[in-house]
């Protein structure tokens, strides 16, 4: 009796089991493909991740590069400033050695002056110490001009130092804060 209901039930089963592959094979397919779309979308996003970060790290570089730059070009400006402010410096001494010789002539004139005043007799052609009254009124001309010359001398040297450095600064600050050409 079994045997017989075999073939039978071979007939009916077949075409389920037909089914059933197919049934299996479609999932079997769909669920393959899925995993190659997943495997592919994994792949672009890290491809697209890694050409993302190659763009920051690029950007980056540009960045650094543009302000090592900047910092170059601000390091330049202060120094050549300062060399200037410097050479400046170096000439206004200068101007005071040379004007220290003309005051030494002067007073050295004027001593003469003065000597010439009072005459033959007096023999002495030195200037009154401080606190000692003047001889004459040569020798007072002397002592006042050369007070004269020596402090005018202490103050054009100061004003010379604080002009200088002031332009300086300035000047300094100028190019500190301007943008560079092309900016």
């Amino acid at each position: 009796m079994f045997a017989a209901l075999l073939p039978m039930l071979m007939r009916w089963l077949s075409p389920l089991l037909g089914a059933g592959l197919l049934v299996v094979s479609i999932f079997a397919g769909i669920t393959y493909t899925q995993k190659l779309v997943a495997q592919r979308e994994r792949a672009e996003a890290v491809a697209a991740r890694a050409q993302d970060r190659q763009e920051n790290e690029r950007l980056a570089r540009m960045a650094s590069d543009n302000y090592r730059a900047e910092e170059e070009r601000r390091r330049k400006a202060y120094q050549e400033k300062i060399d200037e402010a410097n050479h400046q410096l170096d000439v206004a001494r200068a101007d005071a050695v040379a004007a220290a010789g003309a005051g030494s002539r002067l007073r050295d004139r004027l001593k003469q002056l003065a000597a010439a005043c009072r005459g033959p007799a007096a023999g002495d052609s030195t200037v009154a110490a401080a606190g000692q009254a003047a001889s004459g009124p040569g020798d007072l001309l002397a002592y006042v001009s050369g007070r004269l010359e020596e402090n005018g001398r202490g103050l054009a040297e100061i004003a010379q130092q604080a002009r200088t450095r002031g332009s300086t600064c300035e000047a300094i600050h100028d190019s500190l804060n301007s943008k560079p050409p092309g900016q």
